[in-house]
């Protein structure tokens, strides 16, 4: 499960262990990742700094291959006819039944032609949604996929369903919370650039729900349009930004996100997409007074990562120490061991429960 092979269509090769893991795009490289997370392949750590070396070293247009005396997943990114010809000819050396496809696709003409060489004799296809402004809607490439290969079992990455389903199954716990709480709603709001969420977060930090929003009401008040601008917001003075009833530590938060933002050295949301959890998390978290609480917030609510468990966050504790029926919070150690059974639906795991606050649950 560790032998990989890195094959571009004219033959050149670079063989390694685990020296080699994803694509020389990091969207393809985060799909593969997810897929060999999902189906057990390898623990967390070891995806990551496997990530990190591989995305290093493969930097030439290709395809990633699972190599072994059992051979089971093949990954790849064809945005031609030809290269998922070549596709098709290494899957020809895999058993039918171990056949699994996590695609993306481009929106253009050649995507029906493509997705029907790709789809050949494949068991299980993902489909996921890798690069916003250029590839198909995950709804579109799902319905596409069942049309031309009805055989074929077509997936989705962010299916909801699929997460509860998944959670349901590995902790009985988990499954009667869900019955209790019902149909999922967690909803991604991406109607503010990276930017204005962040300020939006600073405000609200250590603040009750109607306190900040007083706050951030004031505040957009003083901006053209109700829009923060970050260049205005630099030249604004601190007795003005206090009248808003900011304190002064969320003032200086403040002008150094503003600062960053017009310096262009705060990532676009089109730049985050690119980069994995723990990454944004450490590129973030350089800025005054946000914290991983924060970014894992970005994450969840922003961004619709699937898998993120605030383990520091209260109200997570509480809820899996009313799931559990425990005496004593249990600390975060404890929380993050407990939720690699969550794993690749953490997120969704996260919000039962907040929601388990709210019940009484029964218990075994």
């Amino acid at each position: 499960h560790q032998a990989f092979v890195y094959r571009e269509a004219d033959g050149f090769e670079l063989a390694a262990g685990m020296s080699v893991i994803g694509h020389h795009q990091i969207d393809n490289a985060s799909i593969a990742l997810a897929a060999l997370r999902r189906l057990g392949c390898w623990s967390d750590g070891e995806l990551v700094s496997a990530a990190r070396r591989g995305l290093a070293e493969a930097s030439l247009p290709g395809r990633l291959e699972l190599l072994g005396k059992s051979p089971w997943l093949l990954v790849d990114s064809a945005h031609t006819p030809k290269s998922a010809s070549s596709v098709c000819e290494a899957m020809d050396e895999i058993p039918a039944r171990r056949r699994v496809l996590v695609l993306s696709i481009s929106r253009d003409k050649a995507s029906q032609v493509i997705l029907g060489k790709l789809l050949e004799g494949v068991h299980v296809a993902w489909v996921t949604r890798a690069e916003p402004n250029r590839s198909m809607e995950p709804e579109k490439l799902a319905s596409l996929c069942a049309k031309i290969a009805p055989g074929c079992e077509v997936k989705r990455v962010d299916d909801p369903h699929a997460a509860v389903a998944h959670l349901r199954h590995v902790d009985r716990g988990m499954d009667r919370l869900i019955q209790q709480v019902g149909t999922l709603e967690l909803p991604v709001k991406r109607s503010r650039s990276v930017f204005e969420y962040l300020i939006r977060s600073i405000v609200y930090q250590q603040l009750s729900g109607k306190a900040a929003a007083t706050i951030h009401t004031r505040l957009l008040a003083l901006f053209p349009n109700r829009r923060i601008d970050p260049e205005r917001l630099l030249k604004m003075s601190d007795h003005r930004l206090r009248s808003a009833g900011l304190s002064r530590s969320k003032c200086l938060a403040l002008r150094d996100l503003a600062a960053r933002a017009h310096l262009r050295e705060l990532p676009t949301t089109r730049q985050l997409q690119r980069l994995s959890d723990q990454e944004i998390i450490d590129r973030l978290t350089q800025i005054r007074g946000i914290g991983p609480w924060t970014v894992q917030m970005l994450l969840i609510f922003y961004l619709g990562r699937p898998d993120v468990l605030p383990v520091g966050d209260l109200g997570v504790r509480k809820g899996y120490q009313q799931l559990r029926g425990f005496k004593i919070l249990p600390d975060p150690d404890k929380l993050e061991r407990a939720g690699r059974r969550w794993r690749p639906y953490r997120s969704v795991a996260t919000w039962y429960l907040w929601r388990a606050l709210d019940l009484v649950l029964p218990t075994d």
